[in-house]
């Protein structure tokens, strides 16, 4: 989070506005110093292991640099390129974890784990730099303010717009703590409930960064409203699709999946589909405003968000139970999206 402050979906928005050389020194040089500085923090007070700090720290450098070329691509439009270098990453990961262990027999100890890291991250890292050079567009809107100013400005919003929404979800956690019997399974429960929340959410995802990368390369933004609305349709259908498989399947399919005690599953997912749905219009919206330079709007209501959900989360689950939690997720996602609207 602290990373991408620089070197995050703020960068989209300045791809079209500034020197490519600018953002890629400005971006580097934010996640070095991140990584070096934080992280050594980080390993001091002991919130990272010492025996994996050095690891650690290179893996934190190797993901800020992957994560800034990911977002100079989507920011040039390049979309087939940024897929491309997202998908290779995993692939690579899970080509290196596996040649680790069944290969070389490293399966004792939790190496094989972070050399697939660095590896697949470093690779993924210097073919980001080639496509991102390859054939960039020019220059195309002149931008008065400093871009210095606009990055670190815009990567808090957005970064603090995130945080709210992972407040969000921590206090459902301690609420489910706090006010059920065996709260941390009902965690556990309701944690695999939102995961696969979280798995029909990338199609809004999917279509959100094509909004972003539109909007943030048009000066005039009244022009590209029209596709927003468009696209956000499509991302409403496509997920209500996904919500409908999810509920078609019966209950005993999830603890067959899951393990017994995750019979609830279903109930809670139910409980939650509205938000999903909702959320999947909401994310094209809030991709609407970072892709225009607005990252404020995201911010405010974000914030407005956390207090509905701080001031409902304990009625519900009080009175409804796990479900409760997973209701609070859909007053959560719907107050998002009909703010952001």
């Amino acid at each position: 989070l602290i990373s991408d402050l620089a070197s995050g979906p703020s960068l989209v928005y300045l791809t079209p506005r500034a020197k490519l050389s600018s953002l890629l020194f400005n971006g580097s040089t934010w996640s070095i110093f991140n990584a070096v500085g934080i992280g050594s923090l980080l390993v001091y007070t002991g919130i990272f292991p010492k025996a994996y700090s050095v690891e650690l720290l290179v893996i934190g450098v190797l993901i800020s640099l992957h994560s800034l070329n990911q977002n100079l691509l989507l920011g040039q439009q390049k979309i087939k390129a940024y897929n491309l270098l997202f998908l290779m990453q995993g692939a690579l990961q899970l080509l290196t974890m596996c040649l680790c262990i069944f290969f070389y027999k490293l399966s004792t100890d939790v190496y094989p784990y972070i050399y697939a890291c660095i590896i697949s991250n470093s690779i993924a890292y210097i073919v980001g730099l080639i496509l991102v050079h390859k054939k960039r567009p020019p220059q195309q809107i002149e931008e008065s303010k400093s871009i210095l100013f606009l990055l670190f400005k815009n990567g808090f919003f957005t970064q603090a717009a995130s945080l709210f929404l992972v407040f969000s979800k921590t206090i459902s956690f301690n609420s489910l703590q706090t006010n059920l019997p065996n709260g941390t399974g009902a965690i556990g429960i309701f944690n695999s409930a939102f995961s696969l929340g979280a798995t029909l959410m990338l199609f809004g995802a999917s279509v959100s960064s094509i909004v972003l990368a539109k909007v943030a390369n048009e000066k005039n933004h009244t022009a590209t409203r029209a596709t927003v609305f468009r696209l956000s349709k499509l991302s409403f259908a496509i997920t209500l699709l996904g919500v409908g498989f999810f509920l078609l399947v019966p209950a005993n399919f999830y603890s067959w999946l899951l393990g017994k005690d995750f019979l609830p599953v279903k109930n809670i997912f139910i409980s939650m589909a509205p938000g999903i749905l909702f959320l999947s219009l909401g994310t094209v919206f809030s991709h609407y405003f970072s892709g225009a330079g607005k990252h404020y709007m995201n911010f405010i209501c974000g914030g407005i968000t956390l207090l509905v959900t701080y001031l409902t989360t304990d009625v519900l689950i009080r009175k409804y139970g796990i479900a409760g939690a997973g209701l609070s997720t859909s007053v959560t996602f719907i107050t998002l999206t009909f703010c952001i609207f």
